[in-house]
């Protein structure tokens, strides 16, 4: 994540709270299924497992210091956070 940061012009951070990335991952699996996405490579096969599941909720928890660090370093950027969808697709809206 560093590295896109650090060539990236504008950052875009969504910092959901873990209830609604978990939806969004549910959301997804259910969207996919019996479908191949096709911005995944040829023989990718979606799946949610209790594994996905932990590693989600855990998110914020496990990587909150290093985000924040990956963001402070790149203060010289425009940084956009949305902490919902909805601001989001406000942000986009605009444009």
């Amino acid at each position: 994540m560093g590295e896109r940061m650090r060539r990236a012009d504008i950052i875009f951070y969504f910092d959901l709270p873990c209830r609604t990335a978990l939806k969004g991952v549910v959301k997804r699996r259910l969207a996919a299924h019996r479908t191949v996405r096709t911005d995944m490579p040829e023989g990718w096969k979606e799946k949610a497992d209790l594994k996905l599941f932990k590693y989600v909720w855990g998110f914020k928890k496990a990587y909150a210091a290093g985000t924040q660090r990956l963001l402070d370093e790149n203060k010289d950027k425009q940084i956009i956070i949305f902490e919902n969808h909805k601001q989001a697709d406000t942000y986009l809206a605009g444009l």
